[in-house]
């Protein structure tokens, strides 16, 4: 679809043309009509609204990424922006705020499942050493008293 169209524009460059032309008008004096904007600034690779643009282009991002997302300072630049964004652009990224919300429950919820695996194992394993140790001595006491 059309994020992956943006995106190959990206890579292209027509936008940084575009920004080149803006600049070269501001530098004459002309002043330019605010416009939306959408460009590397916001959702490049190193950029604050980069996993929420990758994952809302169904892109993956890793477990350590997702989880140094900051879920709500994230929707709070998509909601008020620096410079106005298209509303395309802010629907791709707000569906990939919900994708990051999503994937960090994900997370959430297995690693508890571990945890509570691993309690469940060594409690049972705790309780099956106790237990047997119990019954040899019950075995050797009424042995021992015969």
């Amino acid at each position: 679809g059309g994020g992956k169209a943006l995106a190959r524009a990206l890579r292209r460059g027509t936008l940084e043309r575009e920004r080149e032309r803006e600049r070269k008008r501001e530098a004459d004096g002309g002043e330019s009509p605010a416009k939306m904007f959408f460009g590397i600034q916001i959702i490049g690779k190193k950029q604050p609204l980069s996993n929420a643009w990758l994952l809302g282009c169904g892109r993956k991002v890793t477990k350590r990424k997702i989880m140094k997302e900051n879920v709500l300072k994230t929707c709070d630049m998509i909601i008020s922006p620096a410079v106005p964004l298209a509303l395309r652009l802010s629907a791709v990224l707000m569906s990939g705020v919900v994708a990051i919300h999503h994937q960090k429950q994900q997370y959430i919820l297995e690693d508890a499942h571990v945890a509570v695996r691993t309690f469940r194992q060594r409690s049972r394993r705790a309780n099956g050493e106790r237990g047997a140790s119990s019954a040899a001595t019950t075995l050797r006491s009424r042995t021992t008293r015969t």
